[in-house]
């Protein structure tokens, strides 16, 4: 009978090290044969996987957003304020409905077309 291959694991400093050297032996060989990066999205490089995260925490107006922050750091940060009134930190603008061009119903709208036809 065959022998089974012996496994040798291999020891990593971090997880983002770990999944970095497994990105760059087995899946961005397969990414560059069929060509991935040119036609979807770019190899990722070893600065993505060095990143500090981001982390966006999105909810609705009074539910605690800023709360669940400060309980995370266990101390205020710049441009925390809880109040009564909504205190968004960012601004949106949207652009004037005069330059605002109506949708034209012949062509459906993008994103919505990849979601489906729900």
């Amino acid at each position: 009978m065959g022998r089974k291959k012996e496994q040798i694991a291999e020891i990593f400093e971090s997880v983002a090290d770990g999944l970095k050297n497994l990105y760059n032996a087995k899946i961005k060989p397969v990414e560059q044969a069929y060509r991935f990066g040119e036609f979807y999205s770019p190899y990722l490089l070893d600065a993505d996987f060095d990143a500090k995260p981001m982390v966006l925490l999105l909810g609705q107006y009074s539910v605690g957003k800023t709360s669940f922050i400060k309980y995370l750091l266990g101390r205020d940060f710049p441009g925390a304020h809880i109040g009564p009134e909504p205190c968004a930190a960012a601004r949106y603008s949207a652009p004037s409905a005069r330059r605002r061009r109506p949708p034209r119903p012949a062509l459906p709208h993008p994103a919505r077309h990849r979601l489906g036809p729900a």
